[in-house]
């Protein structure tokens, strides 16, 4: 990781909710780079933050995929996947990022923890 990158990832840590760092992070989760979040984005990245939580010893937490994927499928539009626009106006934005990324001091899905 470059000094730019790094700065990019720590602005996006420290302020999640900034239109910035939505992108950024919409970005880590848009594995295929088509510019939505489509089902195998989702799973992979819960795929890692399973195996993250049981790591750490979490099995009771890491067992509960179904939760991400009922919000999954609230927010589905246009043939499946999640348009950065439509996450970004969604209202529950962090709750998404909780759910994929915040794997960090507090993680477990408790809103406004560290990404990581």
């Amino acid at each position: 990781m470059n000094f730019e990158d790094f700065v990019w990832l720590r602005q996006a840590t420290m302020d999640r909710m900034a239109n910035t760092s939505i992108q950024y992070w919409f970005r880590v989760l848009d594995l295929d780079d088509d510019g939505e979040l489509g089902p195998l984005d989702v799973e992979c990245g819960y795929e890692n933050r399973v195996w993250q939580l049981k790591d750490m010893g979490d099995r009771q937490q890491a067992a509960t995929g179904s939760a991400v994927m009922q919000l999954h499928d609230m927010l589905m539009l246009r043939g499946g996947a999640l348009s950065y626009r439509h996450l970004r106006n969604s209202g529950v934005t962090e709750m998404v990022f909780d759910l994929l990324l915040n794997v960090g001091e507090r993680g477990g899905g408790q809103p406004g923890g560290p990404v990581g």
